[in-house]
């Protein structure tokens, strides 16, 4: 009851944050399209074991992904705000929010709860559209799961 309610709330932030921000173009990749959303211009190639939790909206895209205790939201949406903007429009300044990382294209922060997650946010844009991929990961197999969040990162391309 509280993971489900923690993925909600982690999930509500996203699509919060699915109002607008900046970034850089990801890498192409050779393998099998495992998703393919031609109005966000998207594809995502095969990464490890990650399959497609749920499809939440196409305009603008929102769908998640899992692999084992691991999350991802991918979400396109049209270029409008920085991520300064998008970071003080979330307020992670609650008792039950930790930051730890900050870069001029992502943000980490642990949520503490019964047991702790830790919400990396990464924002990549072109001219009209932003992509945000927002990762849960159980804060103590964090380590072992960043090489999964780095190649499943590099298999995302856009069509456009």
């Amino acid at each position: 009851m509280l993971k489900t309610r923690l993925f909600s709330l982690c999930i509500a932030l996203t699509l919060f944050v699915a109002a607008g921000c900046e970034a850089t173009q990801a890498e192409v990749s050779e393998k099998a399209v495992i998703y393919e959303n031609e109005e966000a211009g998207i594809q995502i190639f095969e990464s490890g074991n990650w399959t497609l939790d749920a499809e939440v909206s196409t305009e603008p895209l929102n769908a998640t992904f899992k692999q084992d205790d691991m999350r991802v939201i991918v979400s396109v949406i049209p270029s409008v705000k920085t991520l300064d903007q998008i970071k003080t429009e979330l307020n992670l300044d609650g008792d039950f929010i930790e930051m730890i990382d900050e870069t001029k294209e992502s943000l980490a922060f642990k949520l503490n709860q019964t047991e702790n997650t830790r919400s990396d946010l990464f924002i990549e844009a072109s001219e009209d559209k932003t992509l945000v991929l927002t990762f849960f990961t159980p804060v103590k197999e964090y380590q072992t799961n960043l090489k999964k969040i780095e190649e499943f990162r590099k298999s995302i391309s856009p069509l456009y």
